[in-house]
């Protein structure tokens, strides 16, 4: 049977042009000081909707049914009724920012910004950040995907270089590796690369799909190389090529360097 996460997005625009997607499986006080600090840097135009924020709690999470309702009571926050359970090193972040995206349908925004727990906001600006720049794997460095499957362990090839990541990196090939935490794409992106994973059978499948490590230093994760490859693909990025996976790492250092 069809899986139901998978009904096609609309790919039509709501007046409200920002959201956040957050996922988290922290107790119910971390994720308060977490929304906290979120919010407080989040635009409240007096003339415009507000920015969103949706929030994804862990079904493993150490909070109660009454702390999880009470998180989406607070201003501009919505509660994803769904829930996966989150484990570091497999695609069920991804998984559930995408449940995030499928909450959005309904009223999507322009731009969606990818946020975690462990995410400490110093600064506004985020919107207007996301506006002028449209999505954050314009310009991101890339690598060659036979490259990168060349740095993965032999064992780990096959689960790595799938067709669901050929799918992604486009006929050009190129793998953008890029953290998530942070990271921001426009709707049709997002619904795009949501519906491309549907029609592949391979939404339900993403906890399964495992972060590889590419020798010498690099770790492949799902959420940090299907969706900014597909992104760059589509949006026809042409950010710098690195001839290695330890000058993709050092030039993931150096964004990461920028943004602070």
């Amino acid at each position: 049977p069809r899986c139901k996460l998978c009904s096609r997005l609309p790919r039509t625009l709501a007046a409200s042009g920002f959201a956040v997607s957050l996922t988290t499986s922290d107790p119910h006080c971390a994720i308060n000081a977490t929304l906290t600090s979120l919010l407080s840097h989040l635009e409240q135009p007096p003339d415009q909707p507000s920015t969103r924020v949706i929030l994804h709690v862990g079904c493993g999470a150490n909070t109660t049914s009454e702390e999880r309702n009470a998180l989406g009571r607070l201003p501009r926050v919505t509660l994803n009724p769904k829930c996966v359970h989150v484990t570091a090193g497999d695609g069920s972040i991804l998984l559930a920012h995408l449940l995030n995206v499928r909450l959005l349908a309904t009223a999507p925004p322009q731009t969606l910004l990818l946020a975690s727990a462990d995410m400490r906001w110093i600064a506004s600006g985020a919107e207007a950040a996301a506006a002028r720049r449209v999505s954050s794997a314009i310009g991101a460095a890339w690598i060659e995907l036979g490259a990168a499957v060349a740095a993965v362990a032999p064992r780990h090839r096959a689960s790595f270089d799938d067709a669901a990541m050929r799918w992604a990196v486009g006929a050009a090939g190129r793998l953008v590796v890029q953290k998530h935490e942070g990271s921001f794409y426009p709707w049709d992106v997002l619904a795009a690369f949501h519906d491309g994973l549907c029609a592949a059978g391979a939404l339900p499948r993403l906890p399964a799909r495992r972060a590889v490590h590419a020798r010498p230093v690099l770790w492949l994760a799902p959420e940090e190389t299907l969706l900014p490859s597909f992104a760059a693909a589509r949006l026809n990025s042409s950010g710098p090529r690195a001839s290695s996976v330890l000058q993709l790492d050092e030039r993931l250092a150096d964004g990461a360097a920028s943004m602070q």
